[in-house]
Parts: C-alpha cells; structure tokens; sequence
C-alpha cells in the first residue's frame, strides 16, 4: 500500500514515537474495564495499543483514507468501532458511554473548539488526555499565579482538574512540526470548582475581564458592562481586591465573588 502523506490543511501530524505512546495510554489510565473515544486516530499508531488495554474503542476520524486505512487494519476487532466523520458536528451523546475517557492527539488549528465542545457538553466522559501545542497546555492548566492564565484557563478549571503530563519533542511525529507538544489531562469535576449565582454572567464576566489585558479590570467591566468608574470600583474593592487589579491575577473564587455581586 502506497504511504500516506499528511495533510496540511487537516493539521496532520502522524506520532510514531513508541515511548511517547505508551506512556500517553497509561497516564490516560486504559485498562480493560475503560472505553474510549480517540479523536483523528491518523495511522492508528496510538489505537494500536488502544484496541490492546482497552474494553472499548470508538475512533473518529474525518479523513477518508485514514478511516478506510484503519477499517482494514482493526475492522475485525470485536471492540474496535470507527466513524467517519468531523468530531465537531458529531452529536456525542449518540456514542459516549458512561465514564468513557478520551484519548486524542488533536489537529492544532482546531484544538481549542474540540476542547470546548468535550467540557461544555461531556456526556457522562470522565477524563481527556490529549496531545496539544505546548503554549495550549500552558494556558489551559495555569492559574491565576501564571502569566499564560487567560479565559480558556477559567473555563477549564471551572469544569476539570487539569495537569499538564508531560512534552512531546517535534522529532516524535512525522511530518516534523515546527512546535513542542505537549500531553494534558482533564479530568471532570464531581462539583464544578465554584458555584456562581449565574452562570452565564460568571462567564461573561471572565469574557469581559480578558477582553483587554493591557487594561485594568475596572476599565474593562466599564466598557464590557456600561458601569461608571464608581460602580466598577466598588464592585472590585468589595471583593477584597486593588482597585488597579487586572483580570488576569482574579482567582475563580474572585470572579465567583465578583459575578454574584454584580448579579445583586
């Protein structure tokens, strides 16, 4: 069978790194009691030792070769399922089962509407270990104490614990990508880390926070939310912070705080 090339315009990067594999499965915690959703299974080089440890594999793949490729390879296997189609107009809750975890190495230039969609509407799944861009990583697990926290960190901390595992050198994947990777795990809250009045508002909130990191959350809540100067200070110092603060050194329990009282 002739190779198959990549494609840029799918964002394809084929892992072949053999450690990197293993340890990406047994950090995502596969045994045989684990079904798993993997998102753009490519080769197949991570579904090999998927379709080995777990109960369960349901693969979702958008590119038509790649999926006819791993029809041929693992079709026959009795807890092997592969669906061709685009992950991000997959209705999820037709193929998740209860406690399926995922496991993905995720095309960069959509990473960040998948992980979107898996936090915002999980189905009952209970941890996402996926291979990300490094500087994605950073920014989705730091908190309020980093200088990559932003809106994405807020949304994922709120539903998940987060950990960044480990990185992934670009010789790992062939075609070579010109970034480190990196391997992070979400797994889901019982108890969604804080409990705003509103939820909507909270995020918002945080929306409006980080709409302009060069300026102060005062200037940004005045703009995002029409307050006078007065308004926006009183609300910030009556959560016990600087009337200079800007958004991104607000903790979630800060931005909790500061969406009830707004919600007043």
């Amino acid at each position: 069978m002739a190779k198959i090339v990549a494609k840029k315009s799918l964002g394809q990067n084929f892992l072949q790194d053999d450690s990197v594999i293993d340890n990406i499965v047994t950090q995502a915690g596969v045994n045989k009691d684990t079904d798993v959703l993997e998102i753009g299974p490519g080769l197949g080089a991570v579904t090999d030792l998927l379709v080995e440890r777990a109960r369960n594999v349901v693969a979702v793949e958008i590119d038509d070769r790649l999926y006819h490729n791993l029809v041929k390879k693992h079709g026959h296997r009795d807890n092997f399922t592969i669906i061709n189609a685009d992950i991000l107009e997959t209705d999820l809750s037709k193929i998740v089962t209860d406690h399926m975890i995922v496991v993905a190495n995720l095309p960069y230039y959509i990473t960040t509407p998948i992980i979107t969609k898996l936090v915002e509407n999980p189905c009952g799944l209970k941890s996402l270990t996926v291979m990300v861009q490094l500087e994605v990583a950073k920014r989705i697990c730091a908190d309020h104490t980093q200088k990559d926290y932003g809106a994405i960190s807020v949304f994922c901390n709120y539903h998940c614990d987060t950990e960044l595992l480990f990185t992934v050198p670009p010789e790992a994947f062939d075609p070579v990508p010109k970034v480190t990777s990196a391997v992070m795990k979400l797994s889901f809250r019982d108890e969604k880390a804080v409990a705003p009045k509103n939820e909507k508002h909270f995020f918002s909130v945080v929306k409006v926070a980080f709409s302009n990191r060069r300026k102060t959350l005062s200037n940004c809540l005045m703009q995002g939310f029409s307050l006078s100067r007065e308004e926006a200070v009183g609300l910030i110092t009556a959560c016990g912070l600087s009337e200079t603060v800007r958004g991104e050194k607000l903790s979630l329990s800060d931005f909790c705080k500061l969406s009830d009282l707004m919600c007043e």
